[in-house]
């Protein structure tokens, strides 16, 4: 059998952003098509010599690991109001960190449901990034807005053609958009689209499905369909086509943080056959009321970058 050609794939975690972390690789792993390569650029940040060995427990022939060490200091005189912590400003510098021609960033926060192959395949013809719009981005938060686009992507799933970014010094002019719009209330997203929107080629809903907003938002299927010009029939069949499945929303509903968190039941069945799957997830139940809101009392909290809660753990 002769193997297809590597699929290249990057994402960013630091020590306490690493069990979802493993969980979307482990979900890539386990829907990849027998004859697909898939080569992951983790940019880590003060990851633990254990969880390195864990994350490496993936490894196999078909299955390529590079760690790659970062420094987030270099982003220390950017300037943002947003709760998001600078070192989201790594994503900037993807085409330099990276040195292959092209790669599909996708953040920890998802859920791979099917192969790769076609969505790493798309033609990017003169663009030099491939985006699925922002529904809630553009019609509820107005981003667009915001940095002057009509059509607005989020950044949480890109296809990157690294060498263009690299020949048109892409890297010095999206820090130089973030340190000049301080205001913008994204990180990285504001200036992904401020840069590039008009080298974006947009590409379907199911590379980046988004439901959780969807849902928080009451959006109709009808209302989907018309906005990303497709037809399905519920959220049902868009769930089942969805190639990956993007837990954006709320930070308290996320599944490692909670035990209904969005899609827990499909997270879950990726956890147990993670690297993790030893360490037990002590996890609070979400409720609507934000002064409800909790998770159970006297465990540890661990956070992304020390600002973000994302859940709290406890070994058996």
């Amino acid at each position: 059998m002769t193997l297809k050609s590597e699929i290249n794939i990057c994402m960013i975690t630091d020590n306490n952003y690493v069990i979802p972390t493993a969980v979307a690789m482990t979900s890539a792993i386990c829907n990849k098509s027998s004859d697909s390569v898939y080569h992951f650029y983790l940019l880590i940040n003060d990851v633990s010599a254990d969880d390195l060995r864990r994350l490496s427990v993936l490894r196999r022939k078909d299955v390529k690991i590079d760690f790659i060490e970062v420094d987030a200091s270099k982003y220390d005189k950017i300037n943002v109001k947003t709760h998001v912590p600078k070192s989201a400003a790594l994503k900037f510098d993807i085409p330099n960190t990276i040195k292959t021609d092209k790669v599909l960033y996708i953040d920890g926060d998802i859920i791979v449901c099917q192969d790769l192959e076609e969505l790493y395949a798309i033609d990017l013809e003169d663009k030099i990034v491939g985006g699925v719009r922002d529904m809630v981005g553009e019609l509820k938060q107005h981003f667009n807005q915001t940095v002057g686009c009509e059509k607005y992507f989020n950044s949480g799933v890109l296809l990157l053609d690294l060498k263009k970014m690299r020949d048109q010094n892409c890297s010095d002019l999206l820090i130089a958009a973030k340190m000049e719009h301080p205001q913008w209330k994204c990180m990285d997203q504001d200036a992904f689209n401020y840069v590039l929107n008009s080298k974006t080629k947009w590409i379907g809903v199911e590379n980046n499905s988004m439901l959780a907003l969807y849902q928080g938002c009451d959006y109709k299927i009808e209302e989907i369909n018309d906005f990303y010009n497709v037809r399905y029939k519920s959220y049902e069949q868009l769930i089942k086509n969805s190639k990956i499945i993007h837990m954006a929303g709320k930070a308290a509903q996320r599944p490692w943080k909670v035990s209904n968190g969005t899609f827990g039941e499909l997270w879950d069945s990726y956890y147990k056959q993670s690297p993790y799957k030893d360490i037990v997830l002590q996890r609070g139940v979400y409720c609507a009321s934000k002064k409800k809101e909790r998770l159970a009392a006297k465990i540890k909290k661990y956070t992304l970058f020390g600002f973000i809660p994302l859940f709290t753990i406890e070994e058996k």
